[in-house]
């Protein structure tokens, strides 16, 4: 199965940001790919 994940979080430093990422669950296993994270 293939799934696309957004998340928004702030860091230790107060900046927000978002990551979006690409996963491929096969096998009983994740596979992360296509990690972007961006400042908003």
């Amino acid at each position: 199965m293939i799934k696309h994940y957004i998340t928004k979080y702030r860091n230790e430093k107060g900046e927000r940001k978002a990551v979006a990422w690409t996963q491929i669950n096969i096998f009983g296993r994740a596979f992360c790919f296509n990690e972007r994270e961006i400042n908003i």
